[in-house]
C-alpha cells in the first residue's frame, strides 16, 4: 500500500500496519522522505518504527515532492535513490490534537549523529547542504521566550536556511527551556508550508535546494 494522497500537504494520516512476517519487500525509494509511492509499512520498518515481526500504528505526514531522494540500508530494509518526484511522505510521532508532536521514540537506531556543539536560536544548518541522510547534534540555550525568534519555513520539514533551535521547538522537541537538537539533512522539497505549532509559526515557502528535519 503507498500513500497516494499526493496535494494533502501537512496533514497526517495513521495507519496500522500488519506483521510483515516472511513477506518479499516491496520496492522504497528514500530515507526519511520517501517519494509517495513507496509502501508506508515498509517505510516504517525502514524507519524501525515498526518491526517484520509486529507490525503496528504508523503516522505519516503528507510533503510536497522533492528534488531528489537518497537511498540506504536500515532496519533490515533497502531503500534506493531516486530523482525528481511529485509528491513525499515522512514517518513522524504520534500526533498531538491536530498538530504533529514527535513521541520521543527512535525513528532508527544505530545513526551516527554528529555532535556540534552550543549554538544560539538563530543558527541555521545551510552549511551541511549536500550531506543528505548525516544526523547533527546542537545544544540549544534557554532562552526568556519563544516569540518574535528567528524566521523558519516549512512544517516538519524546513528549509536549511531556518533556524535550528527555533525549528526544534516548533515540532516540540524543545521548550525556551533550550536542550539537545538532533536534525536530520535531506533535500529540497517543492514547497514549505506554513503551521503554528507550539506557539510558534513557521512562513511557507516554495521550491528550495536544501531541507532537514528534527528526529527525536
Amino acid at each position: 500500500m503507498s500513500l497516494g494522497l499526493a496535494g494533502n500537504t501537512g496533514l497526517v494520516y495513521r495507519f496500522v500496519c500488519p506483521a510483515l512476517g516472511n513477506a518479499v519487500q516491496a520496492d522504497l525509494w528514500g530515507t526519511t522522505l520517501y517519494t509517495d509511492d513507496s509502501p508506508i509499512c515498509w517505510a516504517a520498518m525502514h524507519c524501525e518504527r515498526i518491526t517484520r515481526a509486529m507490525g503496528g500504528e504508523v503516522f505519516v505526514e503528507v510533503l510536497p515532492g522533492a528534488s531528489s531522494y537518497l537511498g540506504a540500508y536500515r532496519g533490515s530494509v533497502v531503500s534506493t535513490d531516486y530523482g525528481p518526484f511529485t509528491g513525499s511522505f515522512t514517518i513522524i510521532g504520534a500526533p498531538t490534537g491536530p498538530l504533529v508532536a514527535y513521541d520521543g521514540g527512535s525513528l532508527w537506531t544505530g545513526t551516527p549523529v554528529s555532535p556540534q556543539g552550543a549554538i544560539d536560536w538563530e543558527e541555521n544548518p545551510q552549511a551541511n547542504r549536500g550531506a543528505w541522510g548525516v544526523r547533527f547534534q546542537y545544544s540549544c540555550p534557554a532562552v526568556a521566550s519563544t516569540l518574535a525568534l528567528g524566521t523558519i519555513w516549512g512544517s516538519s520539514i524546513y528549509t536549511d536556511d531556518s533556524r535550528i533551535c527555533v525549528a526544534a521547538a516548533h515540532v516540540g522537541a524543545i521548550t525556551r527551556s533550550g536542550g539537545l537538537v538532533t536534525i536530520e539533512t535531506v533535500p529540497g522539497i517543492s514547497f514549505y508550508p506554513s503551521t503554528n505549532r507550539n506557539g510558534i509559526l513557521s512562513n511557507g515557502f516554495g521550491a528550495y535546494t536544501g531541507s532537514f528535519l528534527v528526529v527525536p
